[in-house]
């Protein structure tokens, strides 16, 4: 159950709006005022109404040269001298700060930052990755092999640049920011990795992400394997190391290297073509209420059930028994090739191919 909080809600104009340079707003803001000031000048100086007092700051200020409305007194013609004069400087202003603007890569970066912000807007259960350091990029580039949605959070304004112009779906900010993390759709994602440079960083992004989705799956990077149990407690549900899992990996590397050969090919690392997965047992899944044993996974699929889970990512009992019930909420996690794993997930769901 997340809180109450809700993501800032702009419309579409306002979002560009304030994403305009303060000069072309400014320019736009006065060409505004002096539309108004015209206007109201030629209602008071020559008594016209309001439409014909438009009408003429108009047709004045886009150089139309419809004639005047009316007869012009003198004052009205010092005052249009003056209005002509004024609204000529600001125009021109306006006109070729809006044109430089538009030419420029700004604008073109700050579109793409509109398009992407959308497109994070429409996201669902996707994973956030606070900091794309040695670590962010590194997890992103094993979420993009196993083709799980993510979502991008960093405050280095060139790095941001970089990773829009390589098609990534990016937030700047820091993501110790609570409405940074709302914009990075923190409300209706599934999992967060704290990877940011510190562990203090890391802490504050995991106690704002808890505070805000107290169900999102946290995953903490630490620098030391002693302050583990302190992120734990700061709200992660998993604090890694990466120094101790590349010491840990070696050590099996060099003791049992064909255990490590094994845990690589399930990983899908290794040279054969097997992947190890998750395999969620859907409500109104065919598969539901049967056991395993009933849904004869490893004859019509090809594909070995070595775990599964109750959906709290707490409790996995590794080689199940036959007899397990599958209910609504369970995860299988299955050894297989791709195109196997692929048609037991669609099978699942009650799907076909």
């Amino acid at each position: 159950m997340v809180t109450d909080k809700k993501r800032p809600s702009h419309s579409p104009v306002t979002h560009i709006w304030m994403t305009i340079p303060w000069y072309i707003r400014l320019s736009f803001i006065l060409l505004a005022l002096i539309v108004i000031g015209a206007t109201a000048g030629y209602m008071i100086i020559e008594g016209w109404s309001f439409t014909d007092a438009l009408f003429m700051t108009l047709i004045t200020l886009t150089t139309i040269g419809y004639g005047e409305v009316h007869p012009l007194s003198q004052r009205g013609e010092w005052f249009t001298v003056g209005f002509i004069t004024v609204s000529f400087i600001i125009y021109i202003y306006a006109v070729s700060a809006l044109g430089s603007y538009l030419l420029s890569g700004d604008f073109r970066r700050r579109l793409a930052e509109y398009r992407i912000r959308r497109r994070v807007q429409k996201m669902r259960d996707h994973v956030i990755v606070c900091g794309f350091g040695r670590i962010g990029a590194q997890v992103v580039q094993e979420l993009q092999r196993a083709s799980v949605p993510f979502v991008i959070v960093d405050k280095n304004t060139q790095l941001v640049e970089e990773l829009h112009d390589r098609g990534y779906r990016v937030v700047p900010g820091d993501a110790t920011q609570e409405d940074v993390l709302l914009e990075a759709g923190i409300l209706k994602a599934k999992s967060l990795v704290a990877s940011a440079a510190t562990d203090a960083d890391n802490a504050f992004i995991t106690l704002t992400a808890r505070a805000l989705n107290p169900e999102i799956f946290i995953v903490a990077r630490v620098s030391e394997p002693a302050l583990e149990a302190q992120m734990i407690r700061a709200g992660a549900n998993r604090a890694i190391s990466p120094y101790r899992i590349g010491a840990v990996r070696m050590a099996e590397l060099l003791s049992r290297p064909h255990v490590y050969e094994f845990i690589e090919i399930a990983t899908g690392r290794g040279s054969l073509e097997l992947r190890m997965e998750e395999v969620p047992v859907e409500s109104g899944s065919p598969f539901a209420g049967m056991s395993i044993a009933q849904c004869d996974i490893r004859r019509q699929f090809g594909v070995l059930v070595v775990g599964l889970t109750r959906g709290d990512r707490r409790t996995v009992v590794f080689n199940p028994d036959p007899d397990t019930v599958l209910e609504p909420g369970y995860i299988l996690i299955a050894l297989g090739r791709a195109e196997q794993l692929e048609r037991l997930r669609m099978a699942m769901r009650g799907e076909t191919d």
